[in-house]
């Protein structure tokens, strides 16, 4: 369809020629039957330097692979000017963006399908097995994993921090691939929680110190991908990051074990809504750069604990338990070449605390398969009392990687 479409547009600017001149109508009408029946593809060759379209021409699949034999239907189009005036700019980029056989041929490039088919990714924070992958192998990929999660960056509660790991199953939708990347990819993920940190560990009788420990168990969801170009195409480059944990239980007193009285905080629930805009600009060799806002809403719960007694005990049961943070983040990713990177800055300012956070969150592979995952938060702004009990003014985090996929 995409050929056709771009046949139409050359017809209609009366742009075709053979040998340099107009062809007939019925020329014409033969070939537009090859061209409609699908025997036709688009040959393209793109300047080096600004990946400009300066070449564009139509031939035959009979004798595609063989340059000696190549049947060429009309005169080459030779002018990146001339060319994108015919297409016009939607359809000009968009073919500048797709598959080929054979791309950056003037240097090494080692290939990176990042799990495409298969995928076993061994990190602590965020494990990954692909257990099956549906439909064809260059595009409308479906994509079924087993997943676990550990620790949420939007919520400042990175890795360990977090009382809970999430265990779960995740969906992958891709289009298609360009340059070994998703072109458009959905990811849904469900998960329950299991308790990462067990509450019986670090007690102090009487006490409470910078620990956040679980309450009961939780449900997780997660959403991402781009279903705004759906409604505006224009928007294609904007993805949309939703991801929440929920208590569904509430754990009792003799839960912790303990004989003797404490005090603890609890996160029960989060919920991040972010709005990234992807490949702002390219920066050559270090990758793509891209920008990502939100907010972040996160509960905090002060939990008195009496063995003697049942329940566990709200100490402030009528004040305000969620904190709402403004979330900002920006940073370059690359994915082609023999190491792959994302490098981040992330932004926290929570409007309640009145504290603010700078994290960096790294993660570098070796040929996609051997890296390591690294993640740094410091308070830069701490409220006039100090910052309260279930935050850390330094959180830290790593994780080396083995990755498996194909």
């Amino acid at each position: 369809m995409f050929v056709r479409e771009i046949f139409n547009r050359f017809v209609v600017s009366n742009a075709l020629r053979i040998d340099g001149k107009k062809p007939s109508s019925d020329t014409l009408k033969t070939m537009i039957s090859d061209i409609f029946s699908g025997y036709v593809f688009i040959e393209l060759k793109k300047r080096y330097y600004d990946n400009e379209i300066e070449l564009l021409r139509f031939f035959t699949e009979s004798s595609f692979g063989k340059d000696t034999l190549r049947t060429y239907f009309f005169d080459e189009f030779n002018d990146p000017v001339f060319i994108k005036s015919i297409l016009e700019s939607k359809v000009y980029e968009d073919l500048k963006s797709r598959m080929y056989a054979h791309t950056d041929l003037s240097k090494s490039f080692y290939d990176s399908k990042e799990g495409y088919k298969f995928d076993i990714n061994l990190n602590a924070h965020n494990p990954e097995l692909r257990f099956y992958n549906l439909t064809t192998n260059d595009k409308n990929k479906f994509l079924i994993s087993a997943f676990g999660r550990w620790g949420n960056d939007y919520a400042l509660l990175p890795g360990w921090y977090d009382p809970h790991y999430i265990v779960g199953l995740k969906l992958k939708y891709i289009d298609y691939l360009i340059n070994n990347q998703p072109n458009s990819a959905y990811n849904v993920e469900f998960g329950l929680s299991v308790d990462a940190r067990w509450p019986g560990f670090n007690f102090s009788e009487g006490e409470y110190g910078r620990r956040v420990f679980s309450s009961g168990d939780c449900f997780f969801i997660h959403f991402d991908g781009n279903p705004l170009k759906l409604i505006w195409p224009k928007l294609n480059k904007l993805d949309l990051h939703l991801d929440g944990k929920f208590a569904l239980s509430m754990y009792e007193s003799k839960n912790y074990d303990i004989g003797y009285i404490s005090q603890f905080f609890s996160n029960r629930n989060y919920f991040n809504f972010i709005v990234k805009y992807k490949n702002l600009t390219n920066l050559m060799d270090l990758g793509s750069f891209n920008v990502g806002l939100g907010v972040s809403v996160v509960d905090f719960v002060n939990y008195y604990l009496d063995p003697q007694k049942i329940l566990l005990v709200d100490v402030d049961k009528d004040g305000s338990k969620f904190k709402t943070m403004v979330v900002g983040e920006a940073g370059i990713e690359n994915f082609a070449g023999l190491l792959q990177h994302k490098i981040y800055l992330q932004l926290n300012y929570d409007f309640v605390e009145s504290n603010f956070f700078m994290g960096l969150k790294t993660q570098v592979m070796l040929s996609n398969t051997f890296g390591f995952d690294f993640k740094y938060f410091r308070a830069l702004i701490k409220p006039s009392g100090g910052l309260p009990f279930f935050r850390f003014e330094n959180y830290l985090v790593f994780s080396p990687i083995i990755r498996i996929n194909y």
